[in-house]
This record gives structure tokens, C-alpha cells and sequence, in this order.
């Protein structure tokens, strides 16, 4: 549904920790997937230590990362708000693919998952 975070309204999906969201997709040609991350408002104050958000590509037979970060809204004024990521698919064009987004609890080694209310916002491929 739509969720609101700093003023911005996207389409979400959420995603607790150790999450994974698989997208079966053949790549356009110039092909990109585009995507926003983010906590919920609620996990800015509340006990927990952020969250890590992955996105990786998997041809069936290698799997690449493209995005790995962990957020900290309460420590990271930048990490309160929708985060932007757009993912170049060019090398893969005309190929079936599995795009994966992965959420785990706070920075890597935690295990803290209190709060952890990770959002995946408008996932969109698109071709040119």
C-alpha cells in the first residue's frame, strides 16, 4: 500500500528482516531497475540500530550485488527519507533474470531486528 515517509508517498512493499523479494524478469534492452528503500517514520525513534538493504541480480548461474548499505535513521538525518537506487541492467539485456531485494537486521554482525519495519518503495524495470 501507499506509506508516506518525509513528505513522499510511494507504493511499498515491506520487508522484514532476513527477507528476500524475488522479481523473475526478461531485461529490456537498456534496461535498469529503479527502486526507493527506507525505514518506516516509526523505527526513527524507536530501540533497534537500523537495517540493511541489499538488491543483487542472479543469471541462474552467478548472482551479483549491486547495493548493500545499512541505514540508521537515528543516528543519519540522510537515512530519513526515501533512498533512491537504480540499477544499470544493460549487461544482462534480453536474458531471464532474478532480481533479488534483501533485508537483514541492522549493521552488518547485528542481530538486532527490534524495529526493523524496512520498506521497498515502487520497484520499476524500465528500457529505453
Amino acid at each position: 500500500g501507499d506509506v508516506t515517509i518525509a513528505g513522499k508517498t510511494h507504493k511499498a512493499i515491506f520487508a522484514p528482516p532476513a527477507s528476500r523479494i524475488k522479481f523473475k524478469i526478461e531485461v529490456p534492452r537498456r534496461g535498469t531497475f529503479e527502486v526507493f528503500y527506507a525505514l518506516r517514520e516509526a523505527a526513527w525513534t524507536a530501540d533497534g540500530d537500523g537495517a540493511q538493504f541489499r538488491i543483487g541480480v542472479s543469471d541462474g548461474r552467478t548472482y551479483e550485488q549491486y547495493l548493500s548499505e545499512a541505514i540508521n535513521p537515528k543516528t543519519r538525518d540522510r537515512d530519513r527519507k526515501w533512498l533512491p537506487a537504480t540499477i544499470d541492467l544493460s549487461a544482462y539485456e534480453g536474458q531471464m533474470v532474478e532480481i533479488v531485494l534483501g533485508t537483514d537486521p541492522g549493521p552488518p554482525d547485528s542481530r538486532d531486528a527490534r524495529n526493523d519495519f524496512c520498506l521497498w518503495g515502487d520497484p520499476k524495470i524500465k528500457g529505453r
